[in-house]
């Protein structure tokens, strides 16, 4: 395929398309990284495009692309529903992403019947251009999973009668498919002005879909089509999580390999739409997020750790939290400082508003009137880096006393720090067993304050240091922020050569990591951590959590 002669002009047109068809008139469709897939970040209101895709396929292609990412601003609302392994396992995400997918383009072929032709373009090219070219496809490098939603996909879009399928894999679609039938019907009407249900109101009232969006209803009250939206989207999790999430769960048990990013070369991907997504991507997207801490609230079950050995004591961190409101404001102050959303931020043009007139664009504007609405430009959205700060204590009997209890004050101003400045922070400790006690998914809370407050007495048992770093490393593997620091807090190691290779596993993975030895015998942290800072007095442990803090925020400040 050729070129569009001029891009910008082009991805004017795709961002008029798109203000006129989701109604949203500050709509903004902007060129990605080649290879980026396509996303929609419902925050900024950008539709954001494969740059090599815009390049190299033709206009109809990106066409239909354009209308399948401004269909999921139009219906999905999945963010309230997303919470625990809908978000930290990759493959059950794209298993939810697979299935809202074929849920609006079944809603796009009744709402854009001119449109059909670019639907069926990219989805032939995306899906097997041709029913020979997916027979061709090589199920068995295809993890099971994947080729369960390879199957369903091709059956939706070539037909039954279209697709021979592997006979391991037929007894699994048969038995989704007439779910699959439910969620291509779980659609609102197809156009705005014709609502279908004329009871969606009095179905919402006092349903549980309004008590998920109350807050938003209170800020901006939703008209009938989009209580409609949001019911529907409801009906669609319903059978998701009732028919389709059974086998999902039987194809990818719940380990840790299902929660690492798959090294599979991007051609051995059926649906590139979801497997090239990147996960920096906001949540709206469909694509693996990395979210703002305090974004959802945790779920019922989700977020809250491993159970403790050691009774909560919400009083106790209180208590430390208050000793020590000057040096966590203060540090709060520092962190802030040196962590800033960027500044240099490009302006962006043409658009139809913005905050500054494009001075070459006013000539053209007078002789041609139709340009009159693109002559702004506005800044590029504000953006910094999320460091993912993680810290491992060793409560062993040997820490007990004053060791324990600098850690456990150290531990209470790293967290309220984080906290306010909006970092993602995660804690463990471990003796025999290694224990998640603060999980960086569900925030500070008073909870998560109680499961800390027990800390400083919490000190018993051996020293299992190579288990603790083999539970933080899958913890590591499964966070979607590119900046992780792991601080690691002990009264040195257990004399493991497993020790050593499970630290250089997690340095080799780009985590940044920090050891501190407490004590006059910690050089041996050393061996495995190169530039440890050891010997140090239990007095100065909190200095020290907050100085690796700050290297932490300097790092991914970059």
């Amino acid at each position: 395929m050729s070129a569009p002669a001029s891009i910008d002009g082009f991805l004017a047109e795709l961002e008029r398309l798109a203000q006129l068809v989701a109604r949203m008139p500050d709509l903004v469709v902007r060129e990605g990284d080649p290879g980026s897939g396509w996303s929609f970040n419902r925050r900024d209101r950008i539709i954001a495009m494969d740059g090599s895709r815009l390049r190299c396929e033709s206009r109809d292609f990106n066409r239909g692309l354009v209308l399948h990412e401004l269909s999921h601003a139009v219906l999905t609302r999945l963010q309230p529903y997303l919470q625990g392994d809908y978000l930290t396992r990759r493959d059950i995400y794209m298993a939810i992403n697979a299935f809202e997918d074929i849920r609006i383009e079944s809603w796009m072929l009744q709402r854009f019947a001119g449109g059909r032709e670019w639907i069926a373009e990219y989805n032939g090219k995306l899906l097997g251009n041709t029913v020979p070219a997916f027979k061709q496809l090589e199920w068995t490098k295809l993890p099971p999973l994947e080729a369960f939603l390879a199957a369903v996909m091709a059956r939706w879009w070539h037909g039954p009668e279209q697709v021979t399928l592997p006979k391991s894999l037929v007894p699994l679609v048969d038995e989704a498919w007439p779910h699959v039938e439910r969620i291509r019907k779980a659609i609102p009407a197809p156009s705005h002005d014709a609502v279908s249900g004329r009871g969606a109101a009095a179905a919402y009232r006092g349903s549980t879909v309004q008590g998920l969006h109350c807050l938003q209803d209170i800020i901006s009250p939703p008209d009938e089509f989009e209580m409609e939206v949001r019911l529907k989207q409801q009906e669609f999790w319903d059978i998701f999580e009732a028919g389709i999430l059974p086998i999902l769960r039987r194809l990818a048990p719940p380990d840790l390999g299902s929660r690492r990013r798959s090294q599979r070369p991007p051609e051995l991907a059926l649906f590139n739409r979801w497997s090239r997504s990147q996960a920096t991507e906001a949540m709206d997207s469909l694509s693996l997020p990395a979210l703002p801490v305090g974004c959802f609230a945790a779920a019922k079950g989700a977020g809250n750790g491993d159970p403790l050995p050691w009774e909560s004591d919400l009083g106790a961190y209180h208590r430390s939290a208050q000793l020590q409101a000057g040096a966590i404001a203060h540090l709060t102050g520092i962190v802030r400082t040196l962590f800033p959303p960027t500044r240099n931020r490009r302006w962006e043009g043409p658009r139809t508003c913005g905050v500054r007139i494009r001075i070459r664009a006013v000539p053209q504007a007078e002789a041609n009137p139709r340009q009159h609405l693109q002559i702004w430009e506005r800044r590029s959205p504000p953006s910094r880096p999320l460091p993912h700060l993680t810290v491992l204590i060793d409560r062993s009997g040997s820490m007990d006393g004053d060791r324990m209890t600098a850690a456990f004050t150290g531990c209470v101003l790293v967290s309220e720090v984080c906290h306010r400045s909006g970092i993602p922070f995660s804690l463990f400790t471990f003796s025999n067993t290694c224990e998640e006690v603060v999980p960086w998914e569900a925030g500070l809370d008073d909870r998560q304050r109680g499961r800390m407050g027990g800390l400083a007495a919490a000190a018993s048992g051996g020293t299992d240091m190579a288990g603790a770093l083999r539970k933080v490393a899958g913890h590591l593997e499964r966070s979607p922020h590119p900046h992780r620091v792991l601080i690691v807090l002990g009264d040195g190691d257990d004399g493991s050569i497993e020790v050593t290779a499970m630290a250089r596993r997690i340095a080799q993975s780009g985590v940044h990591l920090v050891g501190l030895g407490v004590g006059p015998d910690t050089r041996a942290m050393e061996d495995c951590i190169p530039r440890a800072r050891t010997c140090l007095q239990p007095r100065s442990i909190p200095g020290a959590l907050a100085h690796a803090l700050e290297e932490a925020v300097r790092l991914a400040r970059g």
